[in-house]
């Protein structure tokens, strides 16, 4: 009976090693696949997320998204990284990025140079309250009304028919910056003009609130009559 007892404190404890042993395996393999690579004679160049995979709450994750840098001609490319704490990039987010102009699927995202989300929200914030103290009128507004362009950089399909867009909108008199917005299409121009990345696309900014975007359908050529 002792004997018995012995044998099945000896399985468990074999089983609790075992255990433990593929747990910190599994760390090590996730920490290595997505550390930095070693990369010598790099450049800069960017990286332009379009699709992001994992746990919005873990802290790893891959990116999907088109990389260019000098003397690298654009392209898809992928990434599995981990993200530094208040840096998990939104889609249609640039990251800079060091690449290997002799083998370009080696990058690895620099991160020390990329904001955190609360440092954006803040700037972005600074710009909107600027440009309503210099504008003071334009917080009466209704509705988006000012006439502006957006470049298109990324158009992600939601599943029910719809697409999460990421636009870079450009306001005369303040830097670039990014919105997103949900887009279903009438038709099939429509969704080749604002669903392909890379389009500049007429859009109604809110003046008091310039965050608020929405697409120009009067300044395209594909208008529904």
């Amino acid at each position: 009976m002792f004997g018995e007892a012995v044998a099945v404190i000896v399985v468990i404890s074999l089983f609790s090693v075992a255990t433990t042993v593929g747990v910190v395996l599994l760390v090590v393999h996730l920490l290595k696949s997505h550390s930095s690579v070693r990369i010598d004679n790099g450049v800069v160049g960017t990286f332009t997320v379009v699709q992001r995979f994992g746990s919005d709450d873990a802290a790893n994750g891959t990116l999907v998204g088109v990389l260019a840098a000098p003397g690298v001609s654009a392209r898809d490319a992928e990434r599995k990284v981990m993200f530094p704490s208040g840096k998990r990039p939104l889609l249609g987010t640039v990251l800079p990025v060091m690449v290997d102009p002799l083998d370009p699927t080696r990058f690895n995202v620099l991160w020390d140079r990329v904001p955190t989300a609360r440092d954006v929200a803040a700037q972005q914030a600074s710009q909107i309250a600027a440009q309503m103290v210099a504008s003071p009128t334009a917080a009466v507004s209704d509705a988006p009304s000012e006439p502006g362009v957006a470049r298109v950089l990324s158009a992600v399909p939601t599943g029910d028919g719809r697409f999460l867009i990421t636009l870079e909108v450009h306001r005369p008199g303040s830097a670039a910056y990014h919105v997103q917005i949900t887009m279903t299409f009438a038709t099939p121009g429509h969704q080749q003009l604002f669903a392909t990345p890379g389009s500049v696309v007429p859009v109604l900014i809110d003046p008091a609130y310039p965050l608020t975007v929405i697409p120009d359908m009067s300044r395209t050529n594909d208008t529904p009559r």
